[in-house]
């Protein structure tokens, strides 16, 4: 892929905490991607994913879900289960 001339993006990243970013407060943190590895996603992900998560979703060319956190999706179904079940339609069975 030719990106000669092209300008690597810079993304704020408050969760970053490797290299000159460890000793910078959080709205101080920045990444920078090229071209070839920037994504469209990556601006939201940096605001609620460590960057080495990031990197394993790009070296994987995996794209994030975003409210797929382990205890969301707990409180999501301890939440439907409080709430009485709808009785299902059966279907008459064809021969």
């Amino acid at each position: 892929m030719n990106t000669t001339g092209v300008r690597w993006k810079e993304l704020k990243a408050p969760l970053d905490i490797a290299g000159p970013n460890a000793v910078l407060p959080p709205p101080l943190r920045r990444v920078w991607y090229c071209p070839a590895h920037y994504k469209p996603w990556l601006l939201n992900s940096h605001r609620v994913m460590e960057t080495r998560v990031i990197l394993a979703h790009i070296a994987h060319n995996a794209k994030p879900v975003f409210g797929a956190d382990p205890a969301e999706q707990e409180a999501e179904k301890k939440e439907r289960a409080k709430q009485p079940k709808k009785k299902q339609r059966r279907l008459p069975k064809h021969k």
